[in-house]
């Protein structure tokens, strides 16, 4: 489904802000330089509450949810003790807004609705802050309907399609939206097997010259959110659409890999593993506790030069007796694995009752004892 904050404004009101937003503008996604935005955001953060709404608002815009989200929650933690203020709401609806990106869009209806009612009791419902307010309620809450509805209908959609392959009626056309079906499932339930589906029909469809282009776009993308089934899938898919179409936006996308994107990389997987596996323990089996380990689960596959994701998974995992699961996970991480991710793996596999597999993580050259961050 499409993203219901899409076209919603960040920051809800840049009025709020110390420099009138100017330095959030800044730090956009697609800019080369916005890491340089954000580091002055970071710098500044500590100056107010005013300046860390800024550096929230910054990592909103750069594509980092999970930083904006902690930094956002910190922000309205501390305002929960005061009385509040227009600043507040405009924080709370921000934090609204990096739980959507995030997906975890029940918690984001819930603080939406909150600074509603605040302002309803206040009086204070007419106005541009009213009616913007308003009108993110009702587009998060068609989205919300409508996902059981979006999940049937791709379902019903995919069993069509797969009649039609079954039958030898199925042209390119078929093809390519039988992969779309399955993707769209993915994206709805962050499903690694439906992911998988999408991903060997778009490779079957990299030969088809009617759709090759098409499907290795999504194929790439695919990779980029979720990872690929199989590591060699990744670059034979970048390979062919570099050949079909060497100026794609999404091959560009996924080719940034300078001092300065490293970095935002870094921090975006530390917040995402933090916050990821804390709602796993918190939640147990009841949602969103599954979401958060399959979500990790997709962000080792998709990120493998970002371990922390990898040992992220594996804990959240073995916390649940996934061992498998777990095992598999470790297996995407390709940096080095810091001394304290081998000691909390460690004793994860130890309290799993698998010594051997402990023992691997506590021998001495497997540690990097200077760690990353």
């Amino acid at each position: 489904m499409r993203d219901p904050s899409a076209n919603w404004d960040v920051p809800f009101d840049a009025a709020e802000l110390p420099d009138q937003g100017l330095t959030a503008r800044l730090a956009r996604s697609q800019a080369h330089d916005a890491w340089r935005a954000l580091v002055l955001a970071q710098r500044q953060a500590d100056e107010s509450p005013g300046h860390a709404h800024a550096y929230g608002v910054a990592l909103l815009g750069c594509g980092m949810p999970f930083a904006a989200g902690d930094v956002l929650t910190g922000l309205v933690a501390r305002a929960d003790g005061d009385r509040p203020d227009a600043a507040s709401y405009g924080r709370r609806v921000d934090l609204a807004t990096a739980g959507v990106r995030s997906g975890f869009w029940d918690g984001a209806m819930g603080q939406l609705l909150q600074v509603a009612e605040e302002l309803l009791r206040k009086g204070l419902n007419q106005g541009r802050r009213w009616e913007d307010l308003a009108d993110r309620c009702r587009r998060l809450h068609r989205s919300r309907a409508l996902r059981d509805e979006e999940r049937t209908f791709q379902r019903l959609r995919i069993a069509w399609l797969t009649e039609l392959a079954g039958a030898g009626e199925a042209t390119t056309e078929h093809r390519l939206a039988r992969a779309r079906a399955h993707l769209a499932l993915g994206e709805l339930d962050a499903d690694r097997q439906e992911y998988d589906r999408a991903g060997r029909l778009l490779l079957a469809l990299a030969d088809d010259p009617g759709a090759s282009q098409t499907a290795l776009e999504l194929l790439v993308g695919l990779h980029l959110r979720a990872g690929p089934e199989h590591q060699e899938d990744r670059e034979r898919a970048r390979s062919l659409l570099h050949k079909a179409n060497p100026h794609s936006r999404v091959l560009r996308e996924g080719s940034r890999n300078d001092e300065g994107r490293r970095w935002m990389a870094g921090l975006e997987a530390y917040h995402a593993t933090t916050t990821l596996l804390l709602l796993s323990r918190e939640a147990g089996d009841a949602e969103p506790g599954p979401r958060a380990r399959r979500r990790l689960g997709l962000l080792a596959r998709a990120h493998p030069d970002q371990p922390r994701y990898a040992v992220a998974a594996a804990l959240a995992l073995l916390a649940h007796g996934e061992l498998a699961a777990a095992t598999d996970a470790l297996a995407w991480a390709q940096a080095p694995l810091t001394a304290e991710d081998h000691r909390a793996l460690a004793d994860a596999f130890t309290q799993a009752g698998r010594p051997d597999l402990a023992r691997a993580h506590r021998a001495p050259d497997r540690s990097d004892p200077t760690g990353t961050e």
